[in-house]
């Protein structure tokens, strides 16, 4: 008896009355146990974002599939243009055929395609993402408190604190946005972001006079993964949250205690991370996830550095030059030297490791 002839079609944009199967792939993948992933990525798995959908079929069954998801990161040298991946995935019956692999740089092309500057992801498999040109860079801080050093923190004294989302979401996206680093919130994707298990609008809010003055988002109950607005006033917000989670009557021996609670930050020499620095809190540094540079050109003319350094793309990578500098680099220490957080070059130390952040709201 002939064997079957097998058709395989794709990488291609999902079609309209595919998102549904293709949400069945990514729920097997990674919600085993519950339909999960619409809830994690509903502005991810939607017809909005459709055609960054990218799919591989084998006898019309959906099998593989890697997204993408385009926006606008603020940085204080200027605004790039990010692709995040995420939701890789194939079905079991159809690994180590290179379907995912097919998928991802599908995706990366179409990165380029849509403009992209630089892709992000996050990942439990490195070494197969660098296999694609992928490094992880970027820095982020991570500060500990506990109550040991909890009263370290100034007490908010003459503000209003109150613990659900603010109601006007409008005020705590101008707080948000007047940082100037991260991504481009619209107004209308707010709400969803703020529905993202796990933050599902855990959120402390600080208010003077009825005016919305700070704010922090927790995740888990345990880690304070966005904040804004003045420097002190998060603070004592911080310290405000971590008795409410942690009150000070509960004996040390309760399981109920909170323990610890982690603040994760940019990092910077100015704001909360210079005050929680100043206290000499634990912290630890670590990347912000996987990165790509998808156009070095533009993320250059972007940043404002085009006329300063020269890039010439060569075999291995990449020369850059600045003046009588030179350096050479693969791509995925190119990566690094331009976000960090490892020195891999005496190269423009004065301008990199560059001040850029993705936050966790909007990782995808």
């Amino acid at each position: 008896m002939a064997a079957e002839i097998e058709s395989v079609e794709g990488p291609r944009a999902c079609g309209r009355y595919e998102i549904g199967p293709t949400l069945d792939l990514l729920n097997q993948v990674f919600f085993p146990e519950q339909a999960g992933m619409g809830g994690w990525a509903p502005h991810l798995a939607c017809e909005d974002n459709r055609e960054q959908m990218r799919i591989l079929l084998v006898n019309g069954r959906i099998v593989a599939h890697a997204g993408l998801y385009v926006s606008e990161v603020v940085t204080p040298r200027g605004t790039l243009r990010l692709g995040g991946i995420w939701g890789v995935s194939c079905h079991p019956d159809y690994r180590r055929r290179g379907f995912g692999e097919a998928c991802v740089r599908d995706a990366m092309r179409v990165m380029q395609e849509r403009g992209c500057d630089l892709g992000w992801l996050g990942t439990g498999f490195d070494d197969w993402y660098r296999g694609f040109g992928w490094e992880n860079a970027g820095r982020r801080w991570e500060f500990t408190l506990d109550r040991g050093n909890i009263e370290l923190l100034p007490r908010l004294e003459g503000y209003e604190i109150r613990e659900g989302l603010w109601p006007d979401l409008e005020e705590m996206r101008a707080l948000y946005a007047a940082q100037g680093l991260g991504a481009r919130r619209p107004l209308e994707l707010l709400p969803t972001l703020l529905r993202r298990p796990p933050v599902q609008g855990a959120c402390f809010t600080a208010a003077h006079r009825g005016r919305l003055v700070a704010y922090l988002l927790l995740a888990d109950g345990r880690r304070v993964i966005e904040y804004a607005g003045e420097a002190p006033i998060v603070l004592g917000l911080i310290r405000e949250a971590f008795h409410r989670r942690d009150p000070r009557d509960q004996p040390t021996s309760s399981t109920a205690r909170l323990g610890h609670l982690q603040v994760e930050t940019p990092v910077l020499d100015r704001g909360l991370p210079s005050l929680l620095r100043e206290l000499r809190l634990p912290c630890t540094c670590d990347h912000c996830g996987m990165m790509w540079i998808a156009n070095l050109p533009s993320l250059l003319d972007k940043l404002g550095l085009a006329e300063e350094i020269a890039a010439t793309e060569t075999p291995q990578g990449w020369r850059l030059r600045r003046a009588e500098q030179q350096v050479e680099l693969s791509g995925r220490h190119l990566t690094k030297l331009l976000f960090g957080p490892e020195k891999v070059a005496d190269f423009a130390s004065d301008l990199f490791p560059l001040e850029f952040f993705h936050w966790a709201l909007d990782r995808v």
